[in-house]
């Protein structure tokens, strides 16, 4: 049950918080333009509001498209060489990218208790900035546990072919069907059943040649 649980969170984390706060981050910048061009009025807290949502929005999608691999990455070069020089480099990739965050997440921890000390505070809400600046440690922890998660993964299934290595959108993990999308399990279960055999056809016609 407990596995469930978590593998349920794994897939549904990120994109149920990022539909959350889009969804009333939407409805709010509606109601306040409403406001300001129908009746003259406007909500004083209603733009800083917005902002704060949409800096924990793309923190959010920043760990969602770590753990599917969806960050833009320039791959010419790499894809010239051999598939074990393409799965060194990277795994190398995925160890200085952890390094890199975990590096940022210990300044934005930094930044928090600075914020904190010097009681920073926004001008409109009248609440500290760390609710601003809490986006940074909490999105940065999470895409460290993605490229933990990631490079984990990857240890793991060091003898599939570079394809499913990259693991591109995550869709060779276990589970990739989000909650609230259309389509029942056994439709995505048969999706990724054949994107294995066409991957596993490639591979052996490429061994062929």
């Amino acid at each position: 049950m407990i596995k469930k649980g978590l593998s349920w969170l794994d897939v549904n984390f990120e994109p149920i918080l990022m539909s959350a706060l889009f969804y009333i981050m939407t409805i709010l910048i509606v109601v306040q333009v409403g406001l300001r061009y129908f009746l003259g009025l406007g909500l004083s807290w209603g733009e800083e509001l917005s902002r704060i949502i949409f800096v924990w929005l793309m923190y959010f999608a920043i760990s969602y498209a770590t753990r599917n691999q969806r960050h833009i990455r320039v791959s010419f070069l790499v894809n010239k060489t051999p598939e074990k020089v393409q799965k060194v480099i990277l795994m190398i990739t995925d160890f200085l990218f952890l390094a890199f965050t975990l590096r940022t997440l210990v300044s934005a921890c930094n930044i928090v208790g600075e914020a904190t000390l010097y009681n920073d505070r926004l001008v409109a809400m009248d609440v500290g900035l760390n609710v601003i600046y809490m986006a940074g440690v909490v999105g940065l922890l999470l895409m460290s546990i993605r490229l933990i998660q990631n490079i984990v993964w990857r240890l793991r299934h060091l003898d599939v072919p570079i394809e499913v290595f990259e693991n591109i959108n995550g869709k060779h993990l276990n589970s990739r069907k989000i909650c609230f999308e259309s389509g029942d399990e056994s439709e995505w279960e048969h999706l990724e059943e054949s994107e294995a055999e066409q991957i596993a056809l490639g591979h052996h016609e490429e061994k062929g040649e």
